[in-house]
C-alpha cells in the first residue's frame, strides 16, 4: 500500500525541491496564488506548506511582500561547512580500514554516474549523486553516532545542494576532488584524506557564498 500524501505535503515537497534545485533562488518571492493555481488547489494548503518551510529557515514571510526564499548567510554557511568538514574528514579517515573491494567498486560507479550527469548538464542529478557519494563513505565509518550527526547537518542544509546549479564550475572541480578522495581511500592516506575532505567542504562553502552573491 502506497503512503498517502496530503496536498500540503505534496506542495511542501515541490517548493522545497525547487529551492534545492535552484528554481527558486535566495531572495526570490514565492507567489502563493501562482503556486495554488499550478497545483490546482486553494491557497490554504500552500500557506500551510510555506509555514513548514519557515520552520526549516528556507522561507521567510514579510508584510506586504509575502514569502521569500531566505538568503544564504555567509557566517551560517561557513560555520556549518566547517563543522561538516571536521566531522566528515574524520569519518572518511575512519572508513578507510572498513572499505571492502565492493565498496570501492560502488564508489567508482557513483563517480561514473556523476560524470555522466555532468556531461548531460544535469546539475540537479549531480547534486543528488554528490550526497550519495559522501553518504556512502560516511556510512562505512564504524561510528554510528558520528554518521547520524553528519546526516542531521546534511538534512538541515540540504538546500546547499543548489551550489552546483548556482555555480556549474563547482561541479567540474568537485568531480576532480571526488576522484582524488577515492584514490586516497584506496592508498590508505589517512592524514591527507582527512584534511582534503575538510578542504573540499570549505571550497564548496566559498563557491556557494560567491555564487549566491553574484545571483543577487
Amino acid at each position: 500500500m502506497q503512503n498517502y500524501k496530503s496536498k500540503v505535503e505534496i506542495i511542501y515537497e515541490n517548493i522545497k525541491k525547487d529551492i534545492i534545485s535552484g528554481v527558486y533562488k535566495p531572495g526570490d518571492r514565492i507567489v502563493i496564488s501562482k503556486v495554488a493555481k499550478q497545483n490546482k488547489v486553494s491557497e490554504i494548503p500552500v500557506r500551510e506548506a510555506i509555514r513548514m518551510l519557515e520552520t526549516e529557515d528556507m522561507v521567510e514571510t514579510y508584510p506586504h511582500v509575502g514569502p521569500v526564499v531566505t538568503e544564504i548567510k555567509e557566517a551560517d554557511v561557513l560555520e556549518c561547512y566547517l563543522i561538516r568538514g571536521i566531522l566528515e574528514g574524520f569519518a572518511a579517515r575512519e572508513s578507510v580500514d572498513c572499505m571492502t573491494d565492493e565498496d570501492i567498486e560502488n564508489l567508482t560507479k557513483i563517480i561514473e554516474l556523476m560524470k555522466k550527469a555532468l556531461d548531460n548538464k544535469d546539475l540537479v542529478e549531480y547534486g543528488i549523486l554528490n550526497r550519495k557519494f559522501h553518504n556512502y563513505i560516511n556510512s562505512v565509518n564504524p561510528h554510528v553516532r558520528l554518521y547520524k550527526m553528519i546526516n542531521e547537518l546534511w538534512d538541515k542544509w540540504e538546500r546547499t545542494r543548489a551550489v552546483f546549479v548556482l555555480s556549474p564550475k563547482r561541479s567540474t572541480d568537485s568531480l576532480t576532488e571526488h576522484n582524488k578522495i577515492l584514490e586516497m581511500i584506496k592508498e590508505k592516506k589517512y592524514d591527507e584524506l582527512e584534511m582534503f575532505v575538510r578542504d573540499h567542504r570549505m571550497r564548496a562553502a566559498k563557491s556557494l557564498i560567491s555564487s549566491a552573491k553574484t545571483k543577487k
